[in-house]
């Protein structure tokens, strides 16, 4: 049976070591303001490449 990862949604690379993903240290961490910040620019970079690089999946990225 062959493994299926989640490359939008829960990607393995995210998780490293821990049962958190990088997504919720960064919660963690950073102000909510900065975290937001960070969401708006990585929807833009998916929005702005899909067309050249990943098509759907960056889609999917930005919607996440």
């Amino acid at each position: 049976m062959q493994h299926y990862e989640d490359l939008v949604n829960h990607p393995n690379h995210y998780e490293g070591n821990c049962s958190i993903e990088c997504i919720e240290m960064m919660q963690a961490i950073f102000s909510d303001n900065n975290l937001i910040a960070y969401c708006l620019m990585s929807t833009f970079k998916y929005l702005w490449r899909y067309k050249y690089k990943n098509g759907n999946q960056d889609i999917d990225k930005a919607e996440w």
